[in-house]
């Protein structure tokens, strides 16, 4: 009977009490109720505790490797969040932050969930180390073992957590200080060279610091070429 007082209730206060729930044995229950009273339609119409979120909410207890995620005793009220907001739209999700007054950092956390979602057929076609890399190196890890407790294709856990305990730790022998010990000025062409020793890094293409400088000159040799080209073009056209 009283739902309608709920508008009046300041989102700091809403959230507290979420945040009490999400502190229980088991917080499902407790959001199972508050479904069955309206109570999560209230807060946002997209909001449910089905069966779906009870098992996740299950894995969180007994899955997921904390150690492996780098997650801290007070990113489990962040993880409780965003798998309820886990199946909301990008607009849901601002509405649901705003309403809440989530904190500005756990809100831009959220924010990204959507775009994640989004990627995941991506990343269960990606044939390459480095493919996965480029689509998951933008999200914190917070924010990826909330995906790989929503999802139960075991291709993409396996993914997600690869990448957590293995691809994003690869690190390259030469640094941006040897490309400029031999020259070469930062700007885009230092970035690309970087950027394509890393993937063939993460690839298993070079293993060593003699195979970095190998390709790192083949990759010049190509560049130069490419500049040769192109100044051979632009003189055709000028005396065309």
């Amino acid at each position: 009977d009283a739902l309608p007082l709920l508008k009046r209730v300041s989102g700091d206060r809403i959230r507290h009490e979420l945040e009490q729930i999400f502190r229980e044995v088991q917080p499902e229950q407790a959001l199972a109720r508050l479904e069955e009273l309206g109570v999560l339609a209230y807060i946002h119409p997209g909001l449910h505790c089905d069966r779906w979120l009870r098992a996740r909410y299950r894995a969180l207890r007994t899955s997921l490797n904390r150690e492996a995620w780098g997650l801290k005793p007070e990113d489990d009220l962040f993880l409780h969040l965003a798998l309820l907001a886990y199946r909301l739209d990008a607009g849901g999700v601002g509405e649901l932050s705003a309403r809440l007054k989530v904190a500005r950092g756990d809100g831009a956390d959220l924010r990204l969930l959507p775009t994640l979602r989004e990627t995941l057929p991506d990343l269960a076609r990606a044939r390459r180390p480095s493919a996965v890399y480029r689509l998951l190196e933008p999200y914190p890890a917070r924010v990826l073992a909330v995906a790989w407790l929503a999802t139960d294709s075991r291709r993409l856990r396996e993914r997600l957590l690869r990448y957590q305990t293995e691809w994003r730790l690869v690190k390259l022998e030469l640094t941006g200080d040897d490309l400029k010990a031999m020259g070469l000025k930062p700007g885009p062409l230092f970035g690309r060279l970087l950027g394509a020793l890393h993937e063939a890094r993460l690839d298993g293409r070079v293993r060593t610091r003699q195979q970095e400088e190998a390709l790192l000159q083949r990759l010049l040799s190509a560049e130069h070429k490419t500049d040769e080209r192109t100044r051979e073009l632009g003189d055709k056209e000028s005396t065309g």
